[in-house]
């Protein structure tokens, strides 16, 4: 690449003034609705009879919700930071509001729609507040059986248990919290669309890293990794730092960023020298914040991260400010590169900021990981306590701002530490409260829709049809026709049929209901009273009715949730799952084919009907790797 070239292409790239907060936060608002959506679009986006059959192999029930998810996890997010951002102030404002307006609304929507056909009884806040805040927010991370009456576990459902056992959702290895799988997905996914995208005139010049001051939607790409790896890190989940085990899981960190400085420089790939230095990148940040914060952690108890946090902001931000140090040396255009320091000032200095956002990060983890139980009730006044730390985020950055502080992504002054920690918090707690919306509503019966109605119609069908079983073989034996204490029994037998049916005729009345709570008791009842009616039609000896009772406790404990069976829709989307499954790798993978679309075609030129096919293209790619690895159980992780 020619210099003028080189020098142009890195022009492109970058932003002089960026878009603002607001704007920023509406995009990315937008993308935590769609786990939301899709959990929604599931029952009816697929026939509850397929639905019914898929549940029984996991890699194949994964694979079709992939593909039912592709609209909303994969395309929808690429066309918010495209095609619907505008390119105007007038478009970017009605671009924005519609999009967030409108996933709302279908949200919404398809939960009203649910309502009206799950018909829930409604008793009043306290009573249903009552019933629910006791249940458990996330599920276990055991895989979904309950269709599978032998309750055994296919290979891929081995695979999914082995998955669970080594994910990073929770502070008990046991469960996982789906607000932080999706959280960490997205920011892996946005970053990784974003890197590509820039390079073509479709993305929106807004929209690209700034120069020196202001807000823009890939600046927030580096923080966010940083706080996205701090708060599922060692010491916010309660754990003693191991300093020797942190060196070495920075190891691969420090050989990747080595074989991309290598391979930048020797086919001269263009880049912004402005960004991180001449030698400095990306993978050296990751891996200093890492071992700075790990030696830190060896002197000092966690439990500080926030205070030391501030004091490391605070220092930092004052050696900035300090004889003009931020304008006169870090952004200064003149000063020379001549020395390892001067070359790599950006990157050296900035490690300070991101570190100021690790330790904070840190704390916001341990909060989430101190919750003492797995509760509505619990998560529900997290999340309260959440929003008032977001709000005194918000309220750090305005008064941060009204004192002439700007954002600078090249020094990762306080400004910018501020503005990441309170946009990264804010979907982090917008993730949690849906989460939480999404339990509740699967309690209540708001997120199955018709899947509820094609359930209980099967589960009464069986019944029905157990019923009519019994009576044929009542009539077939002839009962009724003696005398003495076999008649006796026999008309015992024939109340007990009709009070049977009576029984199923209110279960076809209040068939509507919930899924839980009494509908769950009664179907169990008559699961009971047909064994028992069974066993009795049968003339089964005592011995012989007392040993099949003991096989059938034995059972009991496994087959009682396959009364009612329903898929767990408060899990993560199956294709974020896999995206923060292998998280690096996700993004290695991105960087490589970024780097050969680049190689192979001139992007800034590129019309823009091409370079959405390309963007599809490249997203669809990431997306089908990434789920490919995850249903095989191959994962790449060292953080």
């Amino acid at each position: 690449m020619s210099k003028s070239s080189y020098a142009n292409h890195a022009d492109f790239v970058t932003s002089e003034d960026g878009t603002t907060v607001e704007e920023i936060l509406k995009i990315l608002l937008s993308i935590s609705l769609t786990p939301l959506l899709a959990a929604l679009i599931l029952p009816w986006a697929v026939p509850p009879k397929f639905i019914y059959h898929a549940t029984k192999d996991s890699c194949f029930y994964n694979y079709i919700r992939a593909i039912m998810e592709y609209p909303f996890i994969v395309v929808l997010p690429l066309w918010l930071v495209t095609i619907l951002a505008g390119q105007d102030e007038e478009q970017v404002s009605m671009y924005n509001n519609f999009v967030w307006i409108f996933l709302i609304c279908t949200c919404a929507g398809i939960m009203v729609v649910n309502y009206a056909i799950t018909e829930p009884k409604w008793e009043g806040f306290l009573c249903f507040w009552d019933k629910i805040k006791n249940k458990p927010l996330t599920s276990s991370s055991v895989p979904f059986t309950g269709l599978n009456p032998a309750n055994k576990l296919s290979e891929c459902d081995e695979k999914e248990e082995k998955r669970s056992s080594s994910s990073d959702g929770g502070g008990d290895d046991k469960i996982k919290y789906p607000f932080i799988t999706n959280y960490r997905a997205i920011v892996i996914y946005v970053t990784v669309i974003a890197i590509l995208a820039v390079d073509f005139p479709l993305f929106p010049r807004r929209y690209a890293k700034t120069k020196k001051y202001g807000y823009s939607l890939m600046d927030i790409g580096t923080g966010s990794f940083i706080f996205a790896n701090a708060i599922i890190s060692p010491e916010a989940k309660g754990r003693k730092s191991n300093l020797l085990k942190s060196w070495i899981s920075t190891l691969p960190l420090l050989a990747i960023g080595l074989i991309r400085l290598i391979s930048v420089k020797g086919i001269e790939y263009h880049e912004v020298v402005e960004e991180y230095g001449v030698h400095w990148n990306f993978f050296f940040t990751l891996a200093s914040v890492k071992l700075l914060s790990a030696l830190i952690f060896s002197c000092i108890n966690p439990a500080f991260s926030f205070k030391l946090s501030c004091i490391v902001g605070l220092v930092y931000e004052y050696l900035l400010t300090k004889d003009n140090l931020l304008e006169s040396y870090l952004l200064n255009i003149h000063t020379s590169r001549n020395n390892i320091i001067d070359a790599n000032r950006e990157g050296l200095f900035s490690v300070c900021g991101y570190l100021t956002i690790y330790l904070a990060s840190v704390y916001v983890g341990k909060v989430i990981y101190s919750v003492p139980s797995q509760t509505i009730k619990h998560w529900s006044l997290h999340s309260f306590r959440s929003l008032v730390h977001v709000l005194m985020l918000w309220i750090g950055l305005y008064v941060s701002k009204s004192y002439g502080t700007q954002s600078c992504r090249r020094a990762a002054n306080l400004s910018y530490s501020l503005w990441i920690l309170a946009t990264n918090y804010t979907i982090l707690w917008a993730l949690t409260t849906i989460s939480l919306l999404q339990s509740v509503a699967q309690h209540v019966g708001l997120l199955h829709g018709p899947l509820i109605s094609y359930e209980l119609k099967s589960v009464m069908d069986r019944e029905e049809e157990k019923i009519k079983k019994l009576n044929q073989q009542f009539k077939a034996k002839g009962h009724g026709v003696h005398c003495g204490e076999t008649a006796t029994k026999d008309e015992e037998l024939e109340v007990a049929l009709a009070q049977l049916e009576q029984k199923l005729g209110e279960f076809k009345k209040s068939g509507k209901s919930s899924i839980c709570g009494e509908v769950t008791t009664l179907i169990k009842h008559l699961e009971e009273e047909l064994s028992h009616l069974e066993t009795r039609l049968e003339g089964e000896t005592e011995e012989e009715e007392e040993e099949k009772k003991r096989n059938e406790n034995k059972i009991n404990l496994t087959n009682e949730k396959n009364l009612i069976s329903m898929p767990d829709l408060t899990k993560s989307p199956v294709t974020l799952e896999a995206i923060c499954y292998n998280g690096l790798l996700v993004f290695l993978f991105g960087n490589l084919l970024t780097g050969l679309v680049n190689c192979m075609m001139h992007t800034m030129y590129v019309p823009n009907y091409l370079a959405l096919c390309y963007l599809w293209a490249y997203a669809s790619i990431i997306s089908t790797v990434s789920i490919v690895l995850y249903t095989n159980n191959i994962q790449l992780k060292f953080w």
